[in-house]
Order: C-alpha cells, then structure tokens, then sequence
C-alpha cells in the first residue's frame, strides 16, 4: 500500500489542492471530520475491529471471497448507506467476483464496465501495448483489452509459497537480500525484488514497483530506503546506460548473464521460491502468468511479455545464483565459477 495506493491518493489530493492531516505511521489521512485508511488484506484480523462508510477494494481479484464478507461486516452498521467499491481485471471467469458479482444478477449490485478507451490519462505507447496483445495471446487480449473475463491456463509458476515475511527463517529475516534483480522502465513499471537463497530454496520480496520514474529518481529512492551498494543488483543487459547509471552512484550493478527466459524459468522452478505476501504486484504478475496461446488453441513454450516487470527482475536476481554456482570441472576437481 506504501507503494501503490497510498502515494496516488495523495497525489491526487494535492493536485486537486484538497487540504488533509497524515498519520504517515498508520497510513490514514483525515479531512474536515472524514478519515482515510489504508490498510492489507493479507490478515483479516487485523480489519475486525473498524467500522466504515465506503470500503474500496483495489485489485479485488487477489482478495478471498471471506474477505469480502469480513469487508461487508465492516460497513456502517446503523444507516443502509454503506458501499464497496471493488476495482479489477477480470483474469479468471471462475473467480468469486466474476461469478458471484458480475453474473450474480445480484439487486444490490452494480456492474460498471469500462475499458482502455474510457482512460483519456493513458500513453499512446501503452493504448499500442494492449492494442498490440491480439498478436500476442487472445485471452489477455480479452482481459486487459476488451476487459471481459478470461480463462486461466498454462500458467508458467504453479508451485510456489505466499508467505508473511515476518514467518520468513529467521537467518533469512535478519540477513540483507543475497542480491536484487532490477526491471527498467518508464510507461512501464520500474521493478526492483529482493532475492535470497537458503536451503536450497529461493525467496523473493518486491521492495519497488512504480511507473515515470527515470533512473536518476530511483537512485535517489535507494538512497533513502538504504539499499546496500555493496549488494549486487542483476539488471536487464539490455539497458548498458542505465545501469552504468546506477554504477556511478556508487552501487554495485551489472547486467544479468545471458539466459533465456523460458532457461531462467527454469532453473527457478527447480530451486522452488518463497514470495513475501507484501509483493502486491509480483504476486498480481505471477498470477496471471502464462504461456503464449494463439486462437486456435497452440501453446507455445514461451511466456506472454506482458505484466511481467517484476517477474523479471525476480528472474534477473535468481539467475545471480546460477552463474555463482561451483562447477567441477575434468577429473582433477578443478573449480570454475562461470
């Protein structure tokens, strides 16, 4: 919510030039007697004990169905003026909120279905981005651009563990990250995920995700959020300026060893990995990632390039540990580290 929500709200608000106090601590801002909260689903405990007039849940297709009910025992219990507002893509014609909600045929209930063309704020790149999706895969092509539900299937990782950080291995917890992966971007998202190995096993936690931001305003971010310079950081070989960039201010930076996707998807399906449950958008990426599919139905055994910022750079900082890894070379047991 730090990331995502919270900062747009705010953002808004001063360009509106509505005044407003800030509990930076709690994430509420409050305004003229009205209170705005922002706060995770990821335990629904922690709602229990709030009342609300309007509930909005963003992303809605990542919340369970008993959140929701939770979510509506929250409301204002002593008028009828209470509403939940739920913001989505419809990535999956079985979940909850398509079957539930939009076929529902529920009396209380709006459905407001809006498209790319209804964004007048959107670049022309990314309207050519989701135009574009019909050559690469028809069902995100339904979903992201047309807006209407899709069919789940092929998805690339199907075996992983959403874990609180907090429940992470202790040695884990209290070590810095091993490396970081990091995405380029600009109309796309900028992505940086923390990476560690333990056990044989990779864990993965998103540290930014944002979009308009250059190069020069990140370092500034990793400045003050103390990202470590002596860590590497794995980044898209793709982008030599930018990550020479990053070399200049001092951190340690390189371009990732070449390797293909479908290689590197690999390899982190062998490891197994382990995801913070505070990455919003790496689990929102990892979730509605899947294998190129034409309209007749072929699968191809290569991922759709699309939603796919931090996946990347989670891909970029795992890779670390295979170029790292000791080979026994001839039969005199030489070591080589490639």
């Amino acid at each position: 919510m730090k990331m995502t929500c919270y900062p747009l709200i705010k953002k808004y608000l001063d360009q509106f030039n509505v005044p407003y106090s800030e509990n930076k601590t709690d994430m509420l801002l409050s305004f003229n007697g009205n209170q705005m909260y922002f706060a995770p689903l990821d335990d629904v405990e922690k709602i229990k004990s709030f009342e609300a007039k309007y509930v909005w849940i963003e992303e809605a297709t990542e919340t369970r169905r008993e959140d929701f009910t939770q979510l509506t025992l929250r409301l204002e219990r002593t008028t009828n003026e209470g509403v939940i507002i739920l913001t989505f893509n419809p990535v999956d014609q079985y979940h909850w909120c398509i079957t539930d909600l939009v076929q529902g045929n529920r009396p209380d209930t709006l459905i407001h279905h809006s498209t790319y063309k209804d964004n007048p704020f959107l670049s022309d790149g990314f309207k050519a981005t989701l135009e574009d999706l019909i050559n690469r895969d028809e069902n995100f092509y339904r979903i992201y651009t047309l807006g209407e539900p899709g069919v789940l299937k092929n998805i690339v990782y199907d075996r992983y563990d959403v874990i609180p950080f907090e429940q992470w291995p202790q040695a884990v917890r209290e070590k810095k990250p091993d490396c970081y992966g990091l995405d380029f971007g600009w109309t796309d998202p900028f992505a940086i995920v923390a990476v560690w190995s333990h056990e044989g096993k990779l864990y993965w936690r998103e540290v930014f995700y944002r979009t308009n931001h250059t190069t020069a305003q990140v370092i500034e971010w990793m400045n003050a959020n103390n990202i470590d310079r002596a860590t590497p950081i794995e980044c898209d070989s793709a982008e030599p300026g930018q990550i020479q960039e990053l070399c200049n201010a001092g951190f340690n930076a390189r371009p990732t060893k070449k390797e293909t996707v479908t290689g590197g998807i690999d390899y982190i399906k062998s490891r197994g990995f382990v995801i913070s449950s505070d990455s919003t958008d790496l689990l929102k990426e990892i979730r509605a990632y899947k294998f190129k599919e034409d309209k007749d139905g072929r699968v191809y055994d290569e991922p759709v390039d699309f939603m796919n910022h931090a996946l990347d750079a989670a891909r970029y900082g795992s890779l670390y540990f295979k170029a790292m890894e000791v080979q026994f070379v001839g039969g005199f047991g030489r070591l080589s580290v490639w």
